[in-house]
């Protein structure tokens, strides 16, 4: 079986011949396709290739053909006062972040870093229990709940 992917408005490209050695019976084939930046639909085209048996009708079948995304995280940050806001010394900012999974997979082993401005002094314990903070770089350190 010929695999061919690309966007709809191309031919596409050969990405795989799937073949195998049994005259009968189900293969498992896998593959990984990369879309390229700027591509917004692809198209998957499957066409009859060459078989164990030899005879092209016999054995180019498709079941349980799956298609998966990664995960993909958007995060956003923000501080309360609002930018532009004047604060005076020993004022209280509160940064809150935002982490939204958009991708087809879960997303594992993932943590936040931020690094505070020069001026701004991180009050220990505020970043809650999955957090930890490095003074000498001044880096806060964000665990998401759920996160591994």
């Amino acid at each position: 079986m010929y695999v061919d992917i690309g966007d709809p408005g191309t031919t596409g490209s050969r990405q795989a011949t799937l073949t195998d050695n049994v005259s009968s019976g189900w293969v498992l084939h896998t593959g990984t396709y990369i879309v390229p930046a700027g591509q917004t639909l692809t198209r998957f085209a499957f066409a009859s290739g060459p078989t164990g048996s030899g005879n092209p009708t016999v054995g180019n079948f498709l079941d349980d053909v799956q298609f998966g995304s990664p995960s993909c995280v958007v995060a956003t940050k923000s501080v309360s006062p609002t930018s532009g806001t004047a604060v005076n010394p020993g004022s209280v900012l509160t940064y809150s972040y935002s982490l939204t999974n958009q991708g087809g997979s879960s997303t594992q082993a993932l943590s936040v870093t931020d690094v505070l401005p020069a001026n701004v002094t991180y009050v220990a314990g505020s970043g809650g229990a999955n957090s930890s903070y490095n003074a000498a770089t001044r880096t806060l350190t964000l665990t998401p709940k759920g996160a591994t």
